[in-house]
């Protein structure tokens, strides 16, 4: 092969290597630029000692490849106060385009949250109001996406208990 055409080999491979890797970051770009929000909670089961309920966050593929959650480290306040730790190691396939909820399990005791959230001296404004109860989760999410492993990007959503225990546009 003449000089010139190892040139124009090595420029035609830069080419391609080159417009696959912008595809990449740009798809990249825009699975960090995903949506959620809080879709609500569902009561597994409940007593004095133990609540285990699903908090649902709505998450918003943007991109145009789908995506696999592959764990997660997420901390759970009430008011500022820490409740709970929420770990998962399996995986969750979120379709391009689509909006689809993720399931994060909680357990906790109720009596606990009582004595270390609540101010007892608050306690009936808080039953009365839930606007002043605050939800926040946050922590770190490990991403698959294209055969590119993204661990510990960063997540923290919140609201209050009023907006969380509303329905759903979607569903009214």
């Amino acid at each position: 092969m003449s000089r010139f055409g190892k040139i124009f080999l090595g420029l035609a491979i830069i080419g391609v290597v080159g417009g696959f890797a912008y595809r990449v970051l740009s798809e990249a770009k825009k699975l960090l630029q995903y949506c959620y929000e809080f879709g609500g909670a569902s009561v597994r089961k409940i007593s004095l000692d133990n609540i285990d309920l699903d908090i649902i966050l709505n998450v918003k593929n943007n991109s145009k490849i789908d995506m696999a959650v592959t764990g997660y480290d997420l901390q759970l306040y009430v008011n500022d106060k820490y409740v709970s730790t929420i770990k998962s190691y399996k995986n969750q396939i979120f379709s391009a385009g689509k909006k689809e909820p993720l399931r994060l399990r909680l357990l906790f005791n109720p009596k606990e949250v009582l004595k270390n959230v609540i101010n007892f001296n608050n306690i009936l404004s808080f039953a009365i109001d839930k606007s002043k109860i605050i939800i926040k989760v946050s922590g770190y999410f490990s991403v698959n996406a294209g055969g590119v492993q993204v661990d510990n990007y960063p997540i923290s959503i919140s609201s209050t208990l009023a907006e969380i225990l509303a329905p759903s546009p979607e569903t009214t």
